[in-house]
């Protein structure tokens, strides 16, 4: 996912929604509310797919444990 901020218009507006404090942050709503841009290479598109199916198999996992 770290790539996704390495793109300057997804940095911008992950910037805009950020919380200063302590320790900065984004809340979910208005995360899921953006739009990033992402690639038009196949081969890569693939690849940021399966880390991100990855990833919410992994949440899953985890909030089960916790149950």
């Amino acid at each position: 996912m770290l790539f996704l901020f390495g793109v300057p218009h997804n940095n911008n507006q992950i910037k805009s929604i950020q919380m200063n404090g302590v320790q900065s942050s984004v809340k979910v709503p208005q995360f899921l509310n953006l739009e990033f841009l992402v690639t038009n290479d196949k081969t890569e598109a693939i690849k940021i797919g399966t880390l991100f199916s990855n990833l919410d198999n992994l949440i899953t996992l985890h909030q089960r444990e916790q149950k």
